[in-house]
C-alpha cells in the first residue's frame, strides 16, 4: 500500500482525479495545515503523503502495543505475564503518540479510542478517556461549585450527577434549553439509527 501512496502512485492520482470533480479531500473535523507552496497538485500529494505518515505511525502503534502486551497477543488474544496493560499504557502510548509531527489530543484519541476498541483486553481507556474535553466549559456552567475543571479524572463522576437532574426543576432554571435539546438529540438518533441512547433515560428522550 505505501507504493500506492507515493508522489504518482495509483491512490495520488485517484485523489487528483478525486479533487478535479470537486471533491473535497478532507473535512473540517480535522484541521490540517499545509505546509507553504501546497496548492494544487501539491496539495493533493500533502494529503497523500500525509496518509502515508500515519498509516507508518499505525505500524508503529502495532510494534508499541506488541512490545508491552506479548510479542504473540496479536495471534492469540493472550497477555504475556509481564504486560502493561490499563491506564499504565494509555499514558505511555498517548506519550508516544503526541510526540509525532502533526498529531495533536484529537488525533491522538482517534488512535487510542480504536485501539481500546479493538483490543478490549489491554483495558486501555477503562480508567480514564480525555474524549469530551470539549464540554469542559458546559460543565463549569452547569457546576460552578466544583473548583476543578472537568476533565477525565472526574467526568464521569458530573456526567452521573447531572444525569441524576434531568428530570428535575432546578436543572430547568438553570439552563431550559438542556433538556429540550438532548429530547432533539435522542429522536433525531433514533430516527437515523433505530435505537435509544441507554445514557439517558426515555423520560427524557421519549421514544414515541
Amino acid at each position: 500500500p505505501f507504493e500506492a501512496l507515493r508522489r504518482g502512485g495509483a491512490l495520488c492520482r485517484r485523489y487528483e482525479a478525486y479533487r478535479l470533480r470537486g471533491k473535497k479531500l478532507h473535512t473540517t473535523c480535522y484541521q490540517c495545515h499545509p505546509p507553504a507552496g501546497a496548492a494544487g497538485s501539491e496539495f493533493v500529494f500533502y494529503i497523500v503523503d500525509r496518509t502515508a505518515r500515519f498509516a507508518e505511525l499505525g505500524r508503529r502503534v502495532h510494534a508499541f502495543l506488541e512490545k508491552g502486551l506479548g510479542r504473540n497477543f496479536f495471534e492469540s488474544g493472550q497477555l504475556a505475564k509481564d504486560a502493561v496493560i490499563g491506564d499504565a499504557l494509555r499514558v505511555k502510548l498517548e506519550g508516544e503518540l503526541l510526540a509525532e509531527r502533526e498529531v495533536g489530543p484529537t488525533m491522538a484519541k482517534m488512535f487510542l479510542v480504536s485501539t481500546h476498541l479493538a483490543f478490549p483486553q489491554a483495558h486501555l481507556l477503562d480508567a480514564s478517556c480525555a474524549v469530551g474535553d470539549g464540554a469542559e466549559q458546559a460543565f463549569d456552567y452547569l457546576y460552578p461549585h466544583v473548583q476543578a475543571r472537568a476533565r477525565s479524572a472526574h467526568r464521569a463522576v458530573l456526567l452521573d450527577a447531572l444525569t441524576a437532574q434531568l428530570d428535575e426543576e432546578a436543572l430547568d432554571r438553570l439552563e431550559p434549553r438542556l433538556r429540550p435539546m438532548l429530547r432533539f438529540v435522542g429522536g433525531a438518533a433514533r430516527a437515523r439509527f433505530g435505537l435509544c441512547v441507554e445514557q439517558v433515560s426515555d423520560s427524557v428522550t421519549p421514544s414515541s
